[in-house]
């Protein structure tokens, strides 16, 4: 019975156990002298007691604990720190960071950039970004994506002035179409599995040729007000060459009409002598009409006497 509860070497494990259970040495109190006791490597650590555990960046955790034991400043009491590894040992890497705060731009991305698109060239670039840090970044302007304007290393983009009368490239047509106003550049990185956008405020100024003639005529002419004024020349021109038609037809109708009854048209105009006169105006019709509505009054008629005698002949003013 004192063999079951005794523990000869005092590392909080029985003799018993030790010998039929754990197979460690119930004499020595470290079996594998890696500095931790038998006991506590099966009761607190759970690591092997009879294999040697190292701490070979003496950060004062062993390899079964430390995530990488030949780095001091990874363990599990570590500080986080942008650099493609797990510094903290809690199996994720480059967690808690601000890389926004860790990356520099140029211009910031934090103020507003004016940028004349005409004549001068926009020149973003993200930097300070780590070495051993894999990151991979995509540029848009607006939602245009940008992938000839970036460079080598992904980290910056540069457009060239804009020449909107030659409208050569794609982006050329987009920012042209845009105008001048306010407008967006967007980096998004990629590292590690997160994802950090950044955002440039650009107010962008376009200086776009005016409208020559022929596109405003057509521009007019397609507009409501523009189909309706189209559609009232046209009809004014169709009615003026109708009309001009037949006054050729009139005119001519005429000529032949002299010609078959052999007339002059001379003999139809007034002399000269005979042109300053004036015409007599015509009768006034309507006292003439006036007059003729009278009634008529008829002279009286005697009664004839009974007697037959042929009554006298009324007399007549």
């Amino acid at each position: 019975e004192d063999f079951f509860e005794l523990d000869s070497d005092g590392d909080g494990l029985t003799d018993y156990d030790e010998f039929h259970n754990i197979t460690t040495d119930p004499e020595l109190f470290d079996s594998d002298s890696d500095g931790l006791s038998d006991g506590h490597e099966v009761m607190v650590s759970g690591s092997d007691p009879m294999v040697f555990n190292f701490d070979r960046d003496e950060d004062e955790f062993y390899d079964f604990e430390d995530c990488d034991d030949l780095i001091d400043t990874i363990n599990p009491s570590g500080v986080e720190s942008w650099n493609g590894r797990d510094d903290d040992c809690n199996d994720e890497v480059d967690d808690v960071l601000n890389r926004k705060s860790l990356v520099t731009t140029a211009p910031d991305f934090r103020q507003v950039h004016v940028w004349d698109a005409v004549n001068d060239s926009l020149v973003l670039s993200i930097g300070s970004i780590p070495d051993d840090v894999t990151a991979t970044l995509s540029w848009q302007f607006g939602d245009y994506t940008l992938t000839e304007n970036v460079s080598s290393d992904g980290r910056g983009v540069l457009i060239e002035p804009i020449d909107c009368e030659a409208r050569d490239t794609t982006l050329t047509i987009y920012l042209c179409d845009q105008g001048s106003g306010p407008q967006q550049v967007t980096a998004t990185l990629l590292d590690s599995d997160h994802t950090t956008v950044l955002v440039w405020d650009i107010d962008m100024g376009v200086w776009i040729p005016p409208d020559t003639l022929s596109e405003k005529l057509l521009s007019f002419i397609t507009s409501p007000t523009g189909l309706a004024v189209t559609i009232v020349l046209l009809l004014s021109l169709v009615g003026g060459c109708v009309y001009t038609v037949g006054r050729i037809s009139h005119k001519r109708k005429l000529r032949d009409a002299y010609q078959a009854y052999d007339l002059k048209p001379e003999k139809f105009t007034l002399s000269p002598e005979f042109q300053d006169y004036d015409l007599p105006s015509a009768p006034d019709l309507s006292a003439l009409m006036g007059e003729q509505n009278a009634p008529v009054q008829l002279p009286s008629v005697p009664v004839a006497d009974d007697d037959g005698e042929i009554p006298r002949a009324p007399e007549l003013d």
